[in-house]
């Protein structure tokens, strides 16, 4: 047997250290493997903080950038350039945002009062089709109202919802017999789609699969260059010419008709995944069981990203200490957020300054609304001395008019006494 060296290289780029919020890293993770193996000689992997953004192997001699979708409809955009052997290696950059397509498959078997087969597909966070296997075709909905689809839309729908549904029924009986599943209501669920970024290029498609609620696999063409599969812990994973197929089928088959798909919705649905409604700010407080809730509330927002941030006399309020923080849908299309920090008695005495601030893409400032601590009591206090002024005028006038009321009642007695002697 031949003799093995592995050498493995770590090295940082840069280190940024941001005051208030910790720091962030990007760090360069290499292996050079000397010997017979089944794996590249030179490999590298590219982490920003705990996250991998890039990859690079002997063999491809490409950079493969990962792509991550944030919330809002906004991408992470990353440039990395890579120097392999003293050349400068291609430079790998992505859009300033994206739209995505989804359709949220569920195939469910045993006796229930849902249909066999449905499918819900998402642009963005909107809901524009539905479709199940009672009503075999499809529902476009506008505005949430039934609408038909064009034939070619409900053409291509049947087509790719015809592959997802005949895939799922065999995997159905696939995992049926590996678990050993005798009886019940099984359910499966598929979520599966692409991204687009705003120049119209496609940035991935991928499809994420459970059974019973348990991970079952995920696949993903991403960069339209890397082909990655995870059959999780009851599947056998793609090898060969199965993992060939799968692509070639990703790429030149579900992937074209994916984003043709997400263009003519995003065409047809451009007033209102890509309206920008500013968020109304408040700064609420309520007494509470040993002191005050302050509570930064930012409502009637889209898109759902934003940055909110309480502060404490200029500083950031740390996020484990307080409640809150998840972005909720209003009802009306639009989104909320709101953040709360208890506020002790003591707290209250040293008078602080809260601040809540809150930018948003439809802004170009931010929103700041601000309250002082210790400040109502001090206008509690003055408005209680004023009352009990106005009380004592009111009473000294009550007082002085009755005075005066006798006394004219006195002065009439005694005319009338008068003229009756008279």
């Amino acid at each position: 047997m031949g003799k093995l060296s592995v050498l493995l290289f770590v090295h940082s780029f840069s280190t940024i250290v941001n005051a208030g919020s910790g720091s962030h890293s990007l760090w360069v993770l290499a292996t050079y493997i000397s010997g017979e193996t089944p794996f590249p000689e030179f490999t590298v992997v590219v982490m920003l903080d705990d996250v991998q953004v890039a990859y690079y192997d002997s063999n491809m001699k490409h950079f493969i950038y990962r792509f991550y979708k944030l919330s809002g409809g906004r991408s992470l955009s990353l440039s990395v350039t890579v120097v392999v052997g003293g050349k400068r290696g291609p430079r790998c950059s992505v859009g300033s945002g994206s739209h995505s397509l989804w359709a949220l498959a569920t195939y469910i078997n045993g006796e229930t009062p849902f249909p066999e087969f449905t499918v819900v597909v998402m642009l963005d966070d909107v809901q524009v089709a539905y479709y199940d296997s009672n009503m075999k075709h499809f529902i476009y909905r506008v505005n949430n109202t039934p609408n038909k689809m064009h034939d070619d839309e409900a053409q291509d729908g049947a087509y790719v919802f015809g592959i997802i549904y005949q895939s799922m029924k065999e995997r159905y009986f696939h995992l049926k017999h590996h678990l050993n599943l005798t009886e019940g209501v099984q359910v499966q669920q598929r979520m599966s789609g692409c991204e687009m970024l705003d120049n119209g290029e496609p940035a991935l498609i991928m499809f994420k699969e459970t059974f019973n609620g348990i991970f079952v696999d995920h696949a993903i063409y991403n960069s339209m260059t890397h082909f990655t599969y995870d059959s999780g812990t009851l599947l056998v994973g793609y090898y060969g010419i199965r993992q060939a197929y799968e692509k070639a089928l990703f790429e030149n088959v579900l992937l074209p008709i994916c984003i043709k798909s997400l263009k003519r919705f995003l065409k047809r649905e451009k007033n209102v995944v890509m309206r920008k409604v500013p968020p109304r700010l408040r700064l609420i407080k309520k007494e509470v069981s040993g002191g005050f809730q302050v509570s930064c509330l930012a409502f009637g927002f889209y898109p759902r990203h934003i940055n909110m941030t309480l502060l404490r006399d200029g500083q950031p309020v740390a996020e484990q200490d307080l409640t809150g923080g998840e972005v909720l849908p209003s009802g009306d299309g639009t989104y909320q957020l709101r953040k709360s920090l208890e506020v002790s008695t003591e707290e209250l005495k040293k008078r602080h300054n809260y601040t809540c601030t809150a930018s948003h893409l439809s802004l170009d400032n931010k929103l700041d609304v601000s309250w002082e601590s210790g400040a109502e009591r001090v206008h509690l206090s003055t408005l209680s001395v004023l009352l009990v002024m106005l009380l004592i005028v009111i009473l000294l006038g009550m007082f002085i008019c009755v005075m005066r009321w006798r006394c004219t009642a006195s002065h009439l007695e005694l005319s009338l006494q008068k003229r009756e002697r008279k």
